[in-house]
């Protein structure tokens, strides 16, 4: 690839990136010291955003087991954030920069996406930080991170990727899971930001991904934009539908986590309540912003040859306003 010429994708928006990292980034502020926000009492994870929510199987359970319950989630949110950085995002940009979507190029693009690598880089420390803190201050509940499964997210990406045929296929699955990760995971990390009754060593780590990722969803949108319209028909309607699975993988609860979580705690009989709430779409899905996806999607399908506008509708049923 020859950065040094222009290409689709080296717009002002990308050109404004690069140029304010120093501004924004927040690898370049000073951290905060997660110990001190650590409140004991506090709930690890917001209750709402887990299965559970709502069920009447909570009645059953000790205020104990609650709170291991929602220690454990709390993990599991540091410990998915780090797997899509690691797993889906990092391997996604690595492939831009090494010149498998030739759309993408131009020095300010390639700029932007080194950053953005850097940032990532910096949430997953951010992240370890935050659980190691959570680790610390709950010994008595202490446990091998290894009892918590690879994230549904992940494990779907993977699966996908191992059955594509080809390596244009692989290629677009990566690119369409990292895409939709980075456009909507502001509108994941918002939820635990703005909640003020749990743990502020987890809003507090939250808030700070998630001023980041309200830069990224930008860039990946304007790389997922280049290469969308640099495909050929057939192709662009596959990258459509690996969005389209990502969103609703995205979208969903991670039931498989929540089945090893009742194990973890001793609460058998919540495994039929979890059965039950799955079944269930509005007990399954977990309504955040997803606007900035399907304005995305919105801008492919019209400047595609194809009826895309199917995609846009697969997300009427989770899509909400900002919190």
């Amino acid at each position: 690839m020859n950065f040094e010429q222009e290409s689709p994708v080296e717009s002002a928006v990308m050109r404004r990136f690069a140029g304010n990292w120093h501004r924004r980034a927040v690898v370049k502020k000073p951290e905060p010291d997660l110990n001190d926000l650590f409140e004991k009492e506090r709930p690890d994870f917001p209750l709402f955003m887990t299965p559970l929510h709502g069920h009447p199987v909570l009645d059953s359970l000790d205020g104990e087991t609650v709170q291991k319950m929602l220690f454990f989630a709390g993990l599991a949110f540091h410990k998915f954030t780090i797997e899509i950085e690691s797993e889906i995002v990092a391997p996604a940009f690595a492939g831009v920069l090494n010149g498998r979507f030739p759309v993408v190029g131009g020095p300010q693009a390639q700029t932007a996406i080194v950053q953005a690598t850097v940032d990532e880089q910096y949430h997953t420390l951010l992240h370890m930080n935050a659980a190691q803190v959570m680790r610390d201050n709950r010994r008595p509940w202490a446990f091998d991170s290894r009892a918590l499964p690879l994230s549904d997210l992940v494990t779907r990406h993977n699966l996908l990727r191992m059955r594509a045929e080809h390596a244009w296929q692989r290629d677009l699955v990566q690119l369409a899971f990292a895409t939709v990760v980075e456009v909507s995971i502001g509108g994941y990390l918002e939820l635990a930001a703005k909640d003020k009754e749990i743990q502020p060593v987890n809003s507090a780590t939250a808030a700070i991904h998630w001023r980041d990722e309200e830069c990224h969803g930008s860039i990946a949108a304007e790389f997922a934009k280049g290469v969308f319209e640099s495909l050929d028909p057939g192709r662009q309607q596959y990258f459509m539908e690996m969005m389209v699975e990502a969103a609703r993988q995205f979208s969903e609860k991670d039931f498989t986590l929540w089945h090893a979580i009742a194990d973890l705690v001793d609460a058998p009989h919540t495994h039929a309540a979890l059965d039950e709430a799955y079944r269930q779409p509005g007990a399954r899905v977990l309504r955040r912003d997803y606007r900035p996806l399907a304005k995305l999607w919105t801008g492919m399908d019209e400047s595609s040859p194809l009826e895309l506008g199917w995609a846009v509708e697969s997300l009427a049923g989770v899509v909400t306003e900002r919190p």
